[in-house]
């Protein structure tokens, strides 16, 4: 069954006279299809639409869904468009009946619609020809790089502005050009000067598809990287050593790590980005240096405030 939708193709066809097999749409049991060398519509058949469905008005014309695919000229395609009853409160009323049988038999395609009135079937030579293996040149969806939604509407009068800024129709070889930074950035629209020199530019605000699912949140770079810091000290580096205990009475060591200006205890420090990247998300820093300033003796201890530690642990070595 197909409905308006999958005779509107018909507007994308060849205008080439040579290209026979162009000029006309591909219709199949899954979708109509046009294409003429430069852009290409594939509409799909309405899924609720089935043929068992479409009123019984004349016992010669048996309605199917399943046939082989064949050409149909667009000039049919069309006619056939607007013989479609308008504003049936019966969906399959609005929709084109096809009758396998008929059509895979013989060099002609039937057609059909009705509004429980007027039966109206349409017998239509098929093209010779053979339509291009279009599906080779449709990306797959798992092959594209880059989703961006758009409204269409905004988008065809973009196109329709820097269409008349080149000179029309008539221009020759009017082209636009658009740049891509992400999925969720604005979108650069540009196309080259007119005769007076002139640039025209457009940006274009990507819309959020609700149909597609959030993309799962990468996973936060450990805080070594997010902190940007040094590897972890040798035994040359960290001549220091005492000793200091967490809360459960666990007991580690503390090296000293000079970094610039200021002595950091780096093995206290590698502790708690350690349980930071293990998903223990709460420590205390303890300054128990009061006899050297200069040397800090962070201990690591289960309770609250970790990007705001680690935020410090960051300004002390810097």
């Amino acid at each position: 069954m197909l409905n308006k939708h999958n005779f509107e193709v018909a507007n994308f066809v060849c205008k080439e006279e040579s290209r026979y097999s162009l000029q006309a749409i591909l219709v199949t049991p899954q979708a109509t299809v046009a294409t003429d060398g430069h852009r290409l519509v594939k509409v799909t058949v309405p899924a609720d639409r089935k043929a068992e469905d479409f009123p019984k008005a004349d016992p010669s014309f048996h309605a199917s869904d399943t046939f082989a695919p064949f050409l149909l000229p667009a000039e049919s395609a069309k006619q056939i468009a607007k013989a479609i009853p308008k504003k049936q409160t019966i969906p399959i009323l609005e929709c084109v009946a096809i009758d396998g049988k008929q059509t895979d038999a013989n060099g002609t395609a039937h057609l059909a619609v009705t509004d429980l009135q007027t039966f109206t079937p349409f017998t239509v030579r098929k093209p010779e020809g053979r339509f291009p293996n279009y599906e080779s040149i449709i990306p797959k969806t798992g092959e594209c790089t880059l989703s961006i939604s758009v409204n269409p509407v905004y988008l065809m009068e973009l196109c329709k502005s820097a269409l008349e800024f080149q000179g029309g129709r008539g221009a020759y070889n009017p082209k636009i050009i658009l740049r891509f930074r992400d999925a969720n950035s604005s979108i650069r629209l540009e196309c080259k000067p007119n005769d007076e020199r002139q640039e025209w530019l457009a940006v274009l605000m990507p819309m959020r598809d609700e149909s597609e699912p959030e993309p799962e949140p990468e996973p936060p770079a450990p805080a070594r990287e997010r902190l940007a810091l040094p590897p972890g000290p040798s035994a040359e580096d960290a001549p220091e050593v005492s000793e200091a205990r967490n809360d459960s009475g666990k007991a580690f060591l503390l090296p000293a790590l000079k970094v610039g200006a200021v002595r950091v205890q780096a093995a206290s420090l590698e502790k708690a980005i350690q349980a930071y990247d293990d998903g223990d998300s709460d420590f205390e820093w303890q300054d128990d240096s009061a006899d050297d300033p200069e040397l800090i003796r962070p201990t690591v201890a289960v309770l609250e405030e970790t990007d705001e530690i680690l935020e410090e642990a960051k300004s002390l070595i810097q």
